[in-house]
C-alpha cells in the first residue's frame, strides 16, 4: 500500500492542443490496457479517478465503468445499465452527445454520486470504485430543473423571445453540469454531503443515502459552505441556480449558520454584492474563484468589495463601498480588472484590501485601503498605485505591507501604521511581477516573466538578482521553496538556489518547464504542464517532467502526445494516461 500524501492529483477528461514540439517519453512504460469501452461517446466523454493511494484508477464513460489497479489487472467491468443508468438520447427536439447523467468523485472512499436525470423521476446513487458495486440509489430526492424547461420556454416566449433561441437557452441552463456541482458540497468530517434539492437544503449521509436533516430556509444553490469543527456548525451562502431562488421576482441573497447536528437555522442574513469568481491575483493557471472565508470569529465575503459578519450572531459588521457598485456589477462584471486583484490579507487584527475609485470610461485608479477587521473603521488608504493594472499579491513582513503590480511600477512598500509609501523597486520591466512573492527571513523573493529579485524588506534594496535565460533555464514558468532552497521551473531546464545569496545549488535540463509539486518527504519535484493564459485546465497531452532533488537529476519525463487524461500517484511514483483507446501506466526511471 503506498502512503497518502498530501499533493496534487490531476483529473481531465478534455482533450486540449499539445506545444507543437515532439517531446521524447523517457520513462518506461509498465503496462496497457485496452479500454473496454471504445466508442465514439466513450472517447469523446470519459473521466479518470483514482484511489487516494494511488493503487487503482477507474475510467467512467457513457458506455461503462473500467477500473485497473496499479499492477495492470482490471478489477472492475460494469456497462453502465448495470448502475441503474437510463439513458434518454433526445433532449429539446435535438440529439444530444452526453447522457444526462454527471458525476461527483468522492476522494475519501473512492467512490461516486451519480446523479441521473434521464427522466421526470431522478436519483441519486453511490457507486463504491472499490467493490464495484451500487451501495445506495434514492430516487425520492427532487433536484433536477429539466421539468423547468417547459416553464422558461413558455416565459420567454410570453417576452417575446422566441421559441427556438429560448428553446437552446434553457437547454443549456440546464445541463447537470452546470448546475450539479452549486447544488451539492462533500463534507468529509460529517461522511455527508449536502445538497440543495427542491424541497430544501439537506444533509445526506454517504454510507447509506438517508436523509439526516432538511433546512427548508435556504433557498438557491450553493455558492460556499464552510464546515466549523469547534462549534460542529455550518456557513452557507446561496446563488441564484433554481427555480425557487426567486421570491416575487427578486433573488433572496443568503447567509446562513446551520447546527450540523439537526439543521436547525442558528442565524440568517442577507449579504449584499454580487457574486464573484475572482482569480487571486498572479497565477493565470489557476481557477477563479469565490473568496468567503471564516477568519478570527468573522465570515468575510470578497466579491467587488468586502462584507464582514460576526460568525456568532451573524450581524454585519461592515462592508465597503466604491460609490459605482451597482454599475459595476451591472456592466461586464466578469471583464473588469478588479477580478484580478489580490485577494485581502487578514493579520493582526488588520484587513489590507485592494480596490479601486475614480471610475470612468478609460479605467480605475488602483488603491490599497486598510481597515480595523472588527469595527471596519478605515485606518488608512494609499495614493494611487496604478491605473487599470492590478496589484496581484500583497505579504505581510516585519512593519511593512509589500504589494506587486503588473506593472512598471514593480513592488511597492507600506507602511503598516501610516499606509504611507516606505520603498519601491521597479526592475522588472513594464509588466512587472509575474508570479506569487516568497518570503525567507527578512527578505521577499518577486519575479517578473525571466528576473528572480531578492529584496530586503526595510529599504528594498536587492540582496541578488537571478536570470533565468542567462542561466539556462529559459522563460521562467514557476518559482517556488523549499526549506532553504529557492526552486524555478524554466522552459529549458529546473535550478535549485540558496535562499540567502542566490548561489546555484542544482541546475537540471529539461525537454519543457511547467507547474512545480514538490514531494516534501522523497526530495522529488513534478514539473507538469503550464496551460497557457486564461486557461484553467492543465493540458494533459504536453510533457511531465520528474527531477530528483537529492541526486540533482532528471528521473523521467513523459513526452507530449495524444492524451484525454493523466492521475499522478501521490508518491510521484507512478503516473497513469488514459488516451482514446489504452490506459497505460509510466514509471520514472
Amino acid at each position: 500500500m503506498l502512503k497518502k500524501l498530501p499533493v496534487l492529483s490531476i483529473s481531465l477528461a478534455i482533450l486540449l492542443t499539445g506545444c507543437g514540439t515532439t517531446i521524447e517519453t523517457t520513462m518506461t512504460k509498465k503496462w496497457e490496457k485496452e479500454r473496454i469501452f471504445d466508442s465514439e461517446e466513450d472517447k469523446s466523454f470519459s473521466q479518470m479517478y483514482m484511489t487516494d493511494d494511488g493503487s487503482a484508477v477507474t475510467v467512467i464513460s457513457p458506455g461503462g465503468v473500467q477500473a485497473v489497479n496499479v499492477e495492470g489487472e482490471t478489477i472492475a467491468e460494469e456497462k453502465r445499465a448495470d448502475f441503474y443508468t437510463t439513458f434518454l438520447n433526445e433532449n429539446t427536439g435535438l440529439d444530444r452527445l452526453t447522457d444526462k447523467v454527471t458525476y461527483i468523485y468522492i476522494p475519501h472512499r473512492h467512490a461516486l454520486l451519480e446523479f441521473n436525470y434521464a427522466s421526470f423521476s431522478e436519483s441519486v446513487s453511490y457507486i463504491d470504485l472499490e467493490n464495484k458495486n451500487v451501495k445506495w440509489m434514492a430516487d425520492d430526492l427532487k433536484w433536477s430543473l429539466e421539468r423547468y424547461q417547459a416553464f422558461a420556454r413558455s416565459l420567454s416566449k410570453g417576452l417575446n423571445f422566441g421559441g427556438q433561441l429560448a428553446t437552446g437557452a434553457a437547454a443549456e441552463v440546464m445541463l447537470p453540469e452546470r448546475f450539479v456541482g452549486n447544488l451539492t458540497r462533500i463534507i468529509p468530517e460529517l461522511d455527508a454531503f449536502i445538497f440543495k434539492t427542491l424541497d430544501g437544503l439537506k444533509l445526506i449521509s454517504l454510507k447509506d443515502g438517508s436523509v439526516i436533516w432538511t433546512n427548508n430556509k435556504f433557498d438557491g444553490g450553493l455558492v460556499e459552505i464552510i464546515y466549523d469543527k469547534p462549534s460542529n456548525s455550518l456557513v452557507a451562502v446561496n446563488r441564484d441556480d433554481d427555480a425557487f431562488a426567486v421570491k416575487g421576482l427578486q433573488f433572496n441573497k443568503q447567509l446562513m449558520r446551520i447546527d450540523a447536528s439537526t439543521g436547525q437555522t442558528i442565524w440568517e442574513n442577507s449579504y449584499d454584492g454580487n457574486i464573484r469568481e475572482k482569480l487571486d491575483g498572479v497565477g493565470v493557471w489557476a481557477d477563479r474563484r469565490t473568496d468567503i472565508r471564516l477568519k478570527d470569529g468573522n465570515i468575510m465575503i470578497n466579491f467587488l468589495n468586502v462584507e464582514v459578519y460576526d460568525f456568532e450572531t451573524g450581524e454585519k459588521h461592515w462592508q465597503t463601498t466604491t460609490g459605482n457598485d451597482k454599475l459595476l456589477d451591472m456592466v461586464a462584471p466578469e471583464m473588469q480588472v478588479m477580478n484580478l486583484f489580490a485577494f485581502p490579507e487578514i493579520e493582526d487584527g488588520k484587513l489590507y484590501c485592494v480596490t479601486h475609485e475614480n471610475t470612468s470610461l478609460g479605467g480605475v485608479d488602483v488603491v490599497i485601503e486598510a481597515y480595523d477587521y472588527d469595527s471596519g473603521n478605515l485606518l488608512w488608504k494609499t495614493d494611487k498605485i496604478t491605473r487599470n493594472d492590478p496589484v496581484n499579491d500583497m505579504v505581510v513582513e516585519g512593519d511593512h505591507l509589500i504589494a506587486s503590480t503588473t506593472a512598471s511600477e514593480g513592488i511597492i512598500a507600506f507602511d503598516l501604521s501610516t499606509g504611507e509609501e516606505v520603498w519601491q523597486y521597479t526592475g522588472f520591466g513594464k509588466h512587472g511581477i509575474q508570479f506569487k512573492m516568497e518570503k525567507a527571513n527578512g527578505t521577499v523573493i518577486a519575479a517578473g516573466f525571466g528576473n528572480i529579485v531578492s529584496l530586503n524588506t526595510d529599504n528594498g534594496e536587492p540582496i541578488y538578482k537571478l536570470s533565468t535565460s542567462d542561466i539556462g533555464l529559459g522563460d521562467l514558468n514557476d518559482m517556488d521553496k523549499k526549506g532553504n532552497a529557492l526552486l524555478v521551473s524554466g522552459s529549458k531546464g529546473f535550478g535549485s538556489f540558496d535562499l540567502s545569496d542566490g548561489s546555484e545549488k542544482a541546475s537540471i535540463p529539461t525537454p519543457s518547464g511547467g507547474i512545480m509539486n514538490i514531494h516534501e518527504s522523497q526530495g522529488l519535484v513534478l514539473i507538469q504542464p503550464k496551460p497557457n493564459y486564461g486557461d484553467a485546465k492543465y493540458p494533459v497531452d504536453d510533457a511531465y517532467h520528474l527531477v530528483d532533488l537529492q541526486n540533482e537529476m532528471l528521473l523521467g519525463t513523459l513526452g507530449n502526445g495524444n492524451r484525454r487524461g493523466v492521475q499522478v500517484s501521490p508518491d510521484f511514483s507512478h503516473l497513469y494516461v488514459l488516451t482514446n483507446g489504452k490506459i497505460m501506466m509510466y514509471s520514472a526511471n
